[in-house]
C-alpha cells in the first residue's frame, strides 16, 4: 500500500501541545528541566549588547539567561534574530541576558554577520514595531533602513564555539536534535524551560514575575516526549507494513492520553490512517470522535477535515464517511444556526457527493449569513458555473 507513505510523513512532525496529565514519563537524556545549567565554555563572543554584557563562564544568581543554539545556514534561526533582539532590549534592565551559540568557525560567522538582513525580514520587523509604536508607521518612515546581521544581533550576545563543547553540554546532553533551540536558565541557575525561541515569551515573562511553574512544564514536556516516542514506533510499524500492530499501538496511545489535550489530535491521526487502511473502520472512528460532542466549532472543524482530505489525491473518501461528516455538520448547525462557516462546510460536503443543487442552496444561505467572507462567495460562483455548464 504505497500511498500510506503520505501518512508516514505526518508522524515525525506531528505537533503536540499539551497540558499536564497523567501519562507515563519518558526516561530521557541527562539534562532536563530542573537540572543545574552547565557553565559556558564559549570561545568567541562577537557582540555584547552595546557594552551591557560581559562574556561569562558561570551564571550569576538572581539573573535570568537565554542560551540559544543557532547556525548561519539555518533559516529558522535567522528568522528568530529580530525577536531575540527585541526581547533583549525589552528585558535588559530586568536582569535578562540572551546568549546565542553557533558551533561554526569564526570566519564563517563573521562573513555571515557582514551580510545584509533581507528586505522581507526588515519589513516584518517594521510591522511589529508599528504595532507597538504608531510613530513608526510607513507614511512617516517609508521603507525600513537597511542593516547587516551584525547590526541586528548587536543587541544581545552572539557567539560561536567551534569545538562544540557548549553544544555537547546542552543540546546533546538533553537529546535535542534541531535548531533553533533555547534553554531558559533561571535565577537559581537551573534549566527552567527548553523549546523554540519563538515560544519563549510567556515562560520568560512568568519567570521574571516569579510565577513560573517549572514542575508543570516538566511534566508536560515529558508527556510530549512520551507521545512522540510512541508515534515513532507507530511510524516504524507502518513503514514495515505491520498495519494491524500500528493501529493497536495507536489505540493504546489514545487510551493513555484520555485526560490530555493531545487526545483529540491522536484520534484524528488514527482517522487519517484508517481512511487509507479500512474505509468502514474510518467511518466508525469518525462517529466515535463526534459522538457526545456539543461544540459547534469542534464538530465543524472535524467535518471540515474530511473536506480538506478529499482535496488530496492520496485520500479516497468514501460516501459513507461523507455522510457521517454531513450528520456531524448538521448537528453543528443546530447548535449554531447563524454561523455561515458551518453551512459552508455542509455545502462542500454536498459538493463532494456531487449534489450541486443542495450545495448551491446551502452555500447561498452561508453567504447571506457571512457576506464579508470572499472565499464563500467565490465557491458559490463556482457552484453556479458548474451547474450552468451541466445543463
Amino acid at each position: 500500500m504505497s500511498h500510506i507513505r503520505t501518512l508516514l510523513k505526518l508522524i515525525p512532525t506531528f505537533c503536540l501541545f499539551t497540558s499536564a496529565a497523567s501519562l507515563p514519563i519518558s526516561q530521557g537524556a541527562g539534562l532536563t528541566v530542573g537540572s543545574k545549567a552547565p557553565g559556558l565554555n564559549i570561545e568567541h563572543w562577537l557582540s555584547d549588547g552595546g557594552g551591557k554584557f560581559q562574556p561569562l563562564k558561570e551564571f550569576q544568581p538572581g539573573k535570568i539567561y537565554v542560551v540559544e543554539f543557532w547556525a548561519t545556514w539555518c533559516g529558522p534561526c535567522k528568522a528568530c534574530m529580530p525577536h531575540l533582539a527585541e526581547m533583549q532590549k525589552m528585558y535588559a534592565e530586568q536582569g535578562v541576558q540572551i546568549i546565542s551559540v553557533s558551533d561554526e568557525d569564526l570566519d564563517t560567522v563573521k562573513e555571515f554577520l557582514r551580510s545584509d538582513v533581507p528586505a522581507g525580514m526588515l519589513r516584518s520587523m517594521q510591522t511589529v514595531n508599528e504595532s507597538t509604536d504608531p510613530s513608526l508607521a510607513p507614511s512617516t518612515q517609508g521603507e525600513p533602513k537597511a542593516m547587516t546581521f551584525q547590526q541586528l544581533t548587536s543587541a544581545y550576545c552572539l557567539t560561536t564555539d567551534p569545538d562544540q563543547s557548549t553544544y555537547k553540554d546542552y543540546m546533546e546532553a538533553s537529546a535535542e536534535g534541531g535548531i533553533p533551540t533555547s534553554f531558559l536558565v533561571g535565577k537559581q541557575g537551573l534549566i527552567e524551560w527548553i523549546g523554540h525561541p519563538m515560544e519563549i515569551d510567556q515562560p520568560l515573562a512568568d519567570l521574571i514575575a516569579d510565577r513560573w511553574d517549572r514542575e508543570a512544564f516538566l511534566k508536560s514536556r515529558n508527556e510530549k516526549k512520551f507521545v512522540e516516542e510512541s508515534l515513532e514506533e507507530v511510524y516504524r510499524l507502518l513503514e514495515a507494513e505491520k498495519y494491524d500492530q500500528a493501529m493497536r499501538n495507536m489505540d493504546d496511545l489514545i487510551k493513555q492520553t484520555q485526560a490530555s489535550d493531545m487526545n483529540m489530535g491522536l484520534k484524528m491521526m488514527k482517522l487519517e490512517l484508517l481512511i487509507q487502511l479500512d474505509a468502514s473502520k474510518a467511518v466508525r472512528q469518525f462517529n466515535e470522535i463526534t459522538a457526545g460532542l456539543d461544540s459547534a466549532e469542534t464538530l465543524n472543524g472535524i467535518a471540515w477535515t474530511i473536506v480538506e482530505l478529499a482535496s488530496n489525491d492520496q485520500y479516497e473518501i468514501s460516501n459513507e464517511l461523507i455522510d457521517a461528516a454531513v450528520t456531524a455538520t448538521k448537528k453543528a448547525i443546530d447548535l449554531s444556526p447563524k454561523d455561515g462557516t458551518i453551512l459552508d462546510t455542509l455545502s462542500h460536503l454536498h459538493y463532494l457527493k456531487k449534489d450541486l443543487n443542495a450545495a448551491i442552496e446551502v452555500q447561498t444561505r452561508a453567504v447571506e449569513l457571512n457576506p464579508e467572507l470572499g472565499e464563500m462567495k467565490e465557491f458559490l460562483e463556482q457552484l453556479k458555473l458548474e451547474k450552468k455548464q451541466d445543463k
